[in-house]
């Protein structure tokens, strides 16, 4: 049975009876269960790391901006930048930046669509 997310007093179901369709279920189930990133990992991410701020930096390390362009686009100083970058990173288990970045979209902090837009350009 899968049940519809539909708002409101009343919810439907489909009751699902086909071999085929039940077996396609249980693998698209199966796969996205083991290829999802543990829930300790989730639980011991920071407030700070989900912020908004932080999803703004991992997004400016994914475009490839310099240090400099992102601080002046973020409105901190250089030095603020790379200690949050550092600080991100080390709260993700990352070992570099590239690294931050797939962990974050692995954990769900960014999508991987918003790694596949073009890069503004810098500047």
């Amino acid at each position: 049975m899968v049940w519809s997310r539909t708002a409101g007093p009343s919810r439907e179901a489909v009751l699902m009876r086909s071999p085929a369709v039940l077996r396609n279920l249980r693998t698209l189930f199966t796969a996205s269960w083991h290829g999802s990133a543990p829930l300790s990992d989730h639980r011991r991410l920071s407030e700070r790391t989900r912020s908004d701020v932080a999803r703004r930096i991992l997004l400016a390390l994914s475009s490839g901006r310099t240090d400099e362009v992102a601080a002046r686009e973020l409105g901190m100083s250089v030095r603020t930048y790379r200690r949050n970058v550092a600080e991100i990173t080390r709260e993700l288990g990352a070992n570099s930046r590239f690294q931050a970045g797939a962990r974050a979209v692995e954990l769900g902090l960014l999508s991987s669509a918003a790694l596949e837009r073009p890069a503004r350009a810098a500047g």
